[in-house]
Protein backbone atom coordinates (compact mmCIF):
# COMPACT_ATOMS: atom_id res chain seq x y z
CA UNK A 1 0.00 0.00 0.00
CA UNK A 2 1.53 3.37 -0.80
CA UNK A 3 0.46 6.76 1.24
CA UNK A 4 0.25 9.03 -1.79
CA UNK A 5 -1.28 12.13 1.25
CA UNK A 6 2.41 11.77 2.68
CA UNK A 7 4.07 14.60 0.83
CA UNK A 8 0.95 16.53 0.90
CA UNK A 9 0.81 15.98 4.89
CA UNK A 10 5.01 17.20 4.85
CA UNK A 11 3.91 20.22 2.77
CA UNK A 12 1.11 21.31 5.45
CA UNK A 13 3.47 21.57 8.18
CA UNK A 14 4.95 24.90 9.61
CA UNK A 15 8.30 26.32 8.30
CA UNK A 16 11.06 25.50 11.10
CA UNK A 17 11.00 29.57 11.92
CA UNK A 18 7.37 29.14 12.80
CA UNK A 19 7.64 25.99 15.13
CA UNK A 20 8.11 25.45 18.73
CA UNK A 21 9.14 22.29 18.41
CA UNK A 22 10.42 19.56 15.79
CA UNK A 23 7.38 17.89 14.23
CA UNK A 24 7.81 14.31 12.86
CA UNK A 25 5.40 12.24 10.64
CA UNK A 26 5.59 8.43 11.59
CA UNK A 27 4.35 6.10 8.77
CA UNK A 28 3.34 2.65 9.50
CA UNK A 29 2.37 -0.48 7.79
CA UNK A 30 0.01 -3.45 8.70
CA UNK A 31 -0.20 -6.32 7.14
CA UNK A 32 -2.92 -8.61 7.75
CA UNK A 33 -2.40 -11.12 10.49
CA UNK A 34 -2.39 -14.47 9.19
CA UNK A 35 -3.19 -17.65 12.38
CA UNK A 36 -1.24 -21.20 11.38
CA UNK A 37 -3.85 -23.53 11.56
CA UNK A 38 -2.14 -25.11 14.04
CA UNK A 39 -2.39 -22.14 16.72
CA UNK A 40 -5.47 -22.17 18.54
CA UNK A 41 -6.60 -19.55 21.19
CA UNK A 42 -9.00 -20.13 24.23
CA UNK A 43 -9.87 -18.03 26.57
CA UNK A 44 -11.93 -17.12 29.74
CA UNK A 45 -12.52 -14.60 32.73
CA UNK A 46 -13.02 -14.81 36.41
CA UNK A 47 -14.70 -12.20 38.33
CA UNK A 48 -12.47 -10.42 41.30
CA UNK A 49 -12.87 -12.70 44.44
CA UNK A 50 -14.08 -15.78 43.37
CA UNK A 51 -11.26 -18.19 44.11
CA UNK A 52 -13.82 -20.81 42.47
CA UNK A 53 -12.49 -19.47 39.52
CA UNK A 54 -9.35 -21.25 40.12
CA UNK A 55 -11.06 -24.98 39.89
CA UNK A 56 -12.35 -23.52 36.59
CA UNK A 57 -9.05 -22.62 35.54
CA UNK A 58 -8.00 -26.61 36.36
CA UNK A 59 -11.15 -27.42 34.36
CA UNK A 60 -10.88 -24.78 31.46
CA UNK A 61 -6.83 -26.10 31.37
CA UNK A 62 -7.71 -29.72 31.42
CA UNK A 63 -10.76 -29.36 28.45
CA UNK A 64 -8.49 -27.16 26.36
CA UNK A 65 -5.16 -29.46 26.80
CA UNK A 66 -7.00 -32.71 25.70
CA UNK A 67 -8.94 -31.01 22.80
CA UNK A 68 -5.64 -30.00 21.77
CA UNK A 69 -4.07 -33.39 22.34
CA UNK A 70 -1.70 -31.56 24.73
CA UNK A 71 -2.46 -34.27 27.09
CA UNK A 72 1.78 -34.69 28.04
CA UNK A 73 1.57 -31.62 29.19
CA UNK A 74 -1.87 -31.15 31.13
CA UNK A 75 -0.48 -31.90 34.89
CA UNK A 76 2.33 -29.13 34.48
CA UNK A 77 0.51 -26.45 32.90
CA UNK A 78 -2.81 -27.04 35.37
CA UNK A 79 -0.62 -26.31 38.38
CA UNK A 80 1.24 -23.40 37.06
CA UNK A 81 -1.84 -22.09 35.64
CA UNK A 82 -3.19 -22.80 39.57
CA UNK A 83 -0.75 -20.84 41.08
CA UNK A 84 -0.28 -17.89 38.80
CA UNK A 85 -4.48 -17.25 39.07
CA UNK A 86 -4.72 -17.74 42.60
CA UNK A 87 -1.87 -14.87 42.35
CA UNK A 88 -4.01 -12.76 40.60
CA UNK A 89 -7.11 -13.33 42.36
CA UNK A 90 -5.58 -12.43 45.79
CA UNK A 91 -3.29 -9.76 45.45
CA UNK A 92 -5.10 -7.76 42.12
CA UNK A 93 -8.34 -7.35 43.29
CA UNK A 94 -9.35 -7.80 39.94
CA UNK A 95 -11.38 -9.69 37.19
CA UNK A 96 -8.51 -11.93 36.05
CA UNK A 97 -8.36 -12.87 32.49
CA UNK A 98 -6.67 -16.32 30.79
CA UNK A 99 -5.73 -16.82 27.08
CA UNK A 100 -4.16 -19.96 26.57
CA UNK A 101 -2.41 -20.47 22.97
CA UNK A 102 -1.17 -23.82 21.40
CA UNK A 103 1.16 -23.37 19.41
CA UNK A 104 3.16 -26.30 17.07
CA UNK A 105 5.97 -25.85 19.63
CA UNK A 106 4.47 -24.56 22.62
CA UNK A 107 1.71 -23.53 24.54
CA UNK A 108 1.81 -20.21 26.00
CA UNK A 109 -0.52 -18.82 29.41
CA UNK A 110 -1.54 -15.69 29.81
CA UNK A 111 -3.25 -14.37 32.49
CA UNK A 112 -4.12 -10.27 33.03
CA UNK A 113 -4.93 -8.61 35.95
CA UNK A 114 -5.39 -4.77 37.03
CA UNK A 115 -2.24 -5.15 39.89
CA UNK A 116 0.71 -3.00 38.37
CA UNK A 117 3.15 -4.92 41.00
CA UNK A 118 5.34 -7.94 38.70
CA UNK A 119 5.09 -10.83 40.79
CA UNK A 120 8.55 -11.86 42.37
CA UNK A 121 9.20 -15.45 43.83
CA UNK A 122 10.38 -15.44 47.58
CA UNK A 123 12.13 -18.67 48.38
CA UNK A 124 12.24 -20.97 51.61
CA UNK A 125 13.70 -19.42 54.61
CA UNK A 126 15.88 -21.39 57.39
CA UNK A 127 13.26 -19.73 59.94
CA UNK A 128 10.13 -20.45 60.50
CA UNK A 129 9.32 -16.28 61.41
CA UNK A 130 11.52 -15.55 57.95
CA UNK A 131 8.99 -18.19 56.52
CA UNK A 132 5.70 -16.43 57.60
CA UNK A 133 6.73 -13.01 56.36
CA UNK A 134 7.88 -14.90 52.94
CA UNK A 135 4.42 -16.53 52.36
CA UNK A 136 3.51 -15.23 49.37
CA UNK A 137 5.27 -15.85 45.93
CA UNK A 138 6.47 -19.28 46.63
CA UNK A 139 4.10 -20.52 43.53
CA UNK A 140 6.12 -18.86 41.67
CA UNK A 141 8.75 -20.73 42.34
CA UNK A 142 7.03 -23.48 41.04
CA UNK A 143 6.63 -21.50 37.79
CA UNK A 144 9.93 -20.82 37.74
CA UNK A 145 11.01 -23.99 37.95
CA UNK A 146 8.27 -26.13 35.56
CA UNK A 147 8.20 -23.89 32.74
CA UNK A 148 10.83 -23.12 29.89
CA UNK A 149 10.10 -19.32 30.14
CA UNK A 150 7.59 -16.93 32.42
CA UNK A 151 7.31 -13.11 32.87
CA UNK A 152 5.31 -10.27 33.30
CA UNK A 153 4.78 -7.18 31.04
CA UNK A 154 2.64 -4.13 31.56
CA UNK A 155 -0.49 -4.43 30.04
CA UNK A 156 -3.27 -1.38 29.76
CA UNK A 157 -4.20 -0.64 33.29
CA UNK A 158 -2.46 -3.64 34.67
CA UNK A 159 -0.17 -6.54 33.55
CA UNK A 160 0.01 -9.83 32.40
CA UNK A 161 1.81 -12.69 33.49
CA UNK A 162 3.04 -14.58 31.05
CA UNK A 163 4.19 -18.44 30.64
CA UNK A 164 5.52 -21.02 28.06
CA UNK A 165 6.18 -24.73 27.97
CA UNK A 166 8.10 -26.67 25.39
CA UNK A 167 5.63 -29.25 23.48
CA UNK A 168 6.73 -32.55 24.46
CA UNK A 169 4.56 -34.03 22.30
CA UNK A 170 3.49 -32.96 18.63
CA UNK A 171 0.15 -31.67 18.52
CA UNK A 172 -2.26 -34.08 17.37
CA UNK A 173 -5.24 -33.65 15.45
CA UNK A 174 -8.46 -34.93 18.15
CA UNK A 175 -11.14 -35.35 15.32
Amino acid sequence: MRFPARAGLIATAPRPAERYDDAVLLLARCKRATLDPQHRISRMEIQRHDLQGVRETRHFMRDNLRTWGRDAMMDDLELMASEVVTNALIHADSDVELRLRDYPDHIRLEVRDSGVSPPVPSSLSATEEENAQAEHGRGLIIVDSLATAWGSSPSGRGKTVWLELLTRDGPSDPG
